[in-house]
């Protein structure tokens, strides 16, 4: 049933490994289990949100580095609007 599936994922903590940290050019998050509806928010070290990207699948995610200037990041990973994990990233040149 889909309440047991709910009550599932509440219950795994998946383990989601963001590399390389630090960054140059693309930042990659996986999980084994893979992701679903997955909603990644980046801010800056003053706490604007410089990035968010929806709609994610997949075991493997990689994120841009595009126009990001170098620092340091804090990353929040949301699937189905629930916080799954929350890291500091830095990129570097």
């Amino acid at each position: 049933s889909s309440l047991l599936n709910t009550i599932d994922v509440n219950e795994v903590n998946p383990k989601i490994d963001f590399y390389p940290n630090p960054f140059v050019t693309d930042l990659i998050i996986q999980n084994d289990g893979g992701f679903q509806d997955l909603k990644l928010k980046l801010y800056n070290s003053v706490g604007q949100m410089v990035r968010e990207v929806g709609n994610l699948n997949g075991q493997k995610i990689i994120l841009k580095r595009e126009n990001l200037a170098n620092g340091l990041y804090l990353l929040q990973v949301f699937e189905k609007r629930e916080l799954l994990k929350s890291s500091k990233i830095l990129i570097t040149d």
